[in-house]
């Protein structure tokens, strides 16, 4: 979605068009959702569920000591 510009002498400028003006809508809205589901991620468990009897792998980034489920 290109905007229109204008030239001035001080640079280009986004023309307030009433389509620029829909666009840039468009984009501020696409960013809070963004902003807004990263947020929730952060406070989600993620869980994964398997039928009964499958084989899983299990990797783990650091080592697991007893000491740490007491």
């Amino acid at each position: 979605m290109a905007q229109s510009r204008v030239s001035t002498p001080f640079g280009d400028m986004r023309s307030a068009n009433p389509q620029n003006q829909i666009y840039q809508g468009l984009i501020q809205s696409g960013s809070s959702a963004s902003d807004i589901y990263l947020e929730e991620l952060k406070n989600v468990t993620p869980v994964v569920t398997v039928q009964a009897g499958t084989e899983v792998l299990i990797y783990f980034k650091e080592a697991i000591n007893e000491a740490d489920f007491l």
